[in-house]
């Protein structure tokens, strides 16, 4: 049985996504939809999508639609999944699945009270290099996991009104970048943190330009993590233990290179994606929706609530608040 797919959004993120669906899965694109005709017309005839809509709503109520991949600008992820949930529709939400802990419960709820299968889209823990780290960690290969440093910076030459610096878009380098930072180590660690400690540089659009986060687990575990969007950074994610280090490196959330090293030998894998990397969360989506789960283990929802209480926390030390994107 293959599952029908509705996006919501046609940007580069669902460009990305509909590759992945069409050339890696044995899910079909039914339909896609824009408040923009031609976007949404260019998209369809691009993945041979039966239709598209210019009102959300109308593919929202479109009855040949099985799960919706909700692809918009993450400040209207909560509306949207709230109609999508009423609806009766399945969900995967681009991260962050919204604004706050609070708007992510409700999705939680809704989603349980309905029996729908809904799953933030963090596509890292499903590719190939992140679950042979975590099968290497497992293994003991590390020993003991003591602490967790990562990196994800970029130096962005996009203006003032582009989303990523755009506050009335909710931008910032937190919800854009290191939400990977924050979801990694905690799935890593196998924990939640205790104690967290940010700070942050506000750039003049008022949002957080460089971000330095701290953070202590529940077992012990310490990680570290510093994200940008105005310096450069090698971009990996480095889990240090007892017997050796597993080291993802060149971009550690979308990557394919990882390194073990301990006291017996050093080990480095390359392991390319069979499309652009999308496809593993896609199956499991689908896995999951054929088996009647309405969480995925790899990413259930409970770990998504717990990372934006994290992320809420980190927000409220640097002051950090959208005002009315999150609180209406």
């Amino acid at each position: 049985m293959s599952l029908n797919w509705g996006i919501l959004g046609p940007g580069r993120i669902a460009h990305r996504f509909a590759t992945a669906l069409t050339q890696g899965t044995d899910g079909k694109l039914i339909a896609v939809a824009s408040r923009n005709e031609q976007r949404a017309s260019e998209f369809a005839a691009q993945f041979a999508a039966e239709r598209y809509y210019t009102q959300y709503s109308a593919l929202v109520e479109d009855g040949g639609i099985d799960v919706i991949y909700i692809a918009t600008p993450h400040n209207f992820h909560f509306e949207q999944a709230m109609m999508c949930l009423h609806a009766g529709k399945h969900l995967l939400i681009e991260k962050p699945i919204c604004m706050n802990a609070a708007q992510a419960q409700k999705i939680a709820d809704l989603a349980a009270q309905k029996n729908l299968f809904v799953m933030e889209a963090v596509w890292s823990r499903f590719l190939p290099s992140c679950q042979q780290a975590m099968d290497w960690l497992i293994q003991g290969e590390i020993g003991e996991l003591r602490a967790i440093d990562s990196s994800i910076c970029f130096a962005f030459d996009k203006g003032d009104e582009h989303r990523t610096f755009n506050k009335a878009l909710a931008g910032g380098a937190l919800l854009d970048l290191g939400i990977y930072s924050v979801n990694l180590s905690q799935w890593f660690a196998k924990a939640n943190p205790v104690n967290i400690g940010a700070m942050a540089k506000i750039g003049h659009t008022g949002v957080d330009n460089i971000l330095m986060t701290n953070m202590r687990y529940t077992n012990g575990v310490m990680a570290q993590f510093t994200t940008a969007m105005e310096a450069h950074s090698s971009n990996y994610l480095l889990l240090q233990g007892s017997k050796g280090t597993i080291e993802l490196q060149q971009m550690f959330w979308a990557g394919h290179k990882v390194t073990l090293t301990n006291d017996d030998k050093t080990i480095c894998m390359d392991l390319p994606h069979a499309v652009n990397g999308f496809e593993y969360q896609i199956q499991e989506v689908q896995r999951c929706i054929k088996n009647n789960e309405t969480y995925s283990n790899v990413m259930p929802i409970t770990d998504t609530l717990a990372n934006m209480q994290v992320m809420d926390e980190i927000r409220r030390q640097i002051e950090l608040d959208y005002g009315e994107l999150e609180h209406s």
